[in-house]
Order: structure tokens, then sequence, then C-alpha cells
């Protein structure tokens, strides 16, 4: 299974994930999945792993309210992303028909991609393949999400019932990781501890517990 969950909070056991990130390089405290480390941006702090199976590079540097910074930048950067495996940093641009990851000259092995959309399960697959028609690289999907003003939960649910055994199908796509976020793609609830509707689905994917975190 190729699951994950793009999450801070401790309840990320509550959706069952394979792994996990918390947009750091430290463990969230009792969880006990697959911890994926990340350096941010350009503030540095010493990872614990000194050479982690996989790191994830720069989050959203096109954005000013992210990482923040030129492909030149990131590049003279780049040596403090160290890993087995290298994701490259995740654009908020769409980084066939951007410009930033194609200027961006430090090498990688996976490409680490976000999408926020509509609720239209072939239209986020297609963005996906033309990902990997473009870089012919691994894909990790480190953030995705249905943003869509005309949606509602059960929308969501259906969005994920077609689109997560598609990507569990493709070769190309290594790993994704759903991001809670409010409305109708939210995991959880409003207490912000019991999963919604939404949550439980993904929950439940791919996993064959019914019980515990699923109904929780």
């Amino acid at each position: 299974m190729k699951k994950g969950f793009a999450h801070k909070g401790q309840s990320v056991m509550k959706v069952n994930p394979r792994w996990y990130y918390n947009w750091g390089l430290y463990e969230t405290p009792g969880v006990d999945c697959e911890f994926i480390p990340m350096v941010w941006g350009s503030t540095y702090r010493k990872p614990n792993q000194k050479n982690p199976r996989f790191i994830l590079g720069f989050n959203e540097p096109d954005l000013h309210s992210q990482a923040n910074m030129s492909p030149d930048r990131a590049l003279a950067l780049w040596h403090r992303v160290k890993g087995t495996l290298i994701g490259s940093p995740a654009t908020a641009e769409n980084p066939v028909t951007g410009t930033w990851l194609k200027s961006f000259k430090g090498r990688y092995d996976f490409i680490c991609i976000h999408w926020y959309g509509h609720c239209v399960p072939q239209s986020f697959l297609k963005y996906v393949d033309s990902v990997w028609e473009w870089a012919h690289k691994p894909i990790w999907i480190t953030e995705f999400a249905v943003v869509d003003k005309d949606a509602c939960s059960s929308d969501v649910v259906n969005f994920m019932k077609l689109v997560l055994p598609e990507l569990e199908k493709r070769p190309w796509v290594q790993r994704y990781a759903w991001k809670h976020i409010d409305g109708c793609s939210s995991i959880f609830a409003r207490d912000g501890k019991t999963l919604s509707d939404v949550g439980r689905f993904y929950s439940i994917f791919g996993c064959t517990k019914t019980k515990s975190n699923a109904t929780s």
C-alpha cells in the first residue's frame, strides 16, 4: 500500500497510513508508522537520521508564503537535503506547465507533486500521468485534496473510491498522502479528533481493519 498522510498532529494513526510526514525533520511523538523527513526551506536544523532512506526537498518554493526561493537559491542549499533517495522540491504550480522545477538543476530521485482541484477524478489522474510522461521519474503525491465549493463530503468519498485504486495500480506512483483541510475534504470532524466520512473511508482503504482507528 502506498497510502500516507500529510499531517502535523498526533492523530495520524487514525487513518491507518503506511507512512506520514509533518513538513519537518523530526518524528511526531506517539506516531507508530514510517516517518519521512523533509527539509522544508532555507532555515536549517540537523536531522535525527544521518542518512535517511527517503527525504523530501523544499516545500512549495515557488510561493512567497512557503519556502519562497528561486531555483538558483534552492540549488545553493540543496546539499542540506541528504538521503539515500531524495525527493524533488514540491512546487505549488504544475511542474509540467510551470517553470520553477524545470529551472532547478539539483539532483533528485523522485518527483514530489501537490494537487488541489475540482472533484473530477479523471482530471486529477490525467495530471498525475502528465507528470510521469514529462519527468519519467517515480512520483510521490505529497499533498492532495479536493477543493471545490460545489462538492460535499460524499462527492469526495466517491472521488477517493475512483482515484485511490488507480494510484495503487500505477507503477510510477510510489506514494501518495492526502492532506486534511477544512471543507469537503476534511479528514476530521469539527472537534478535530473524530474522523469525518472522508476520514473513515481513507482510514479503511487498503486496510483489513474495520475497527479501532477506522471507527473512532
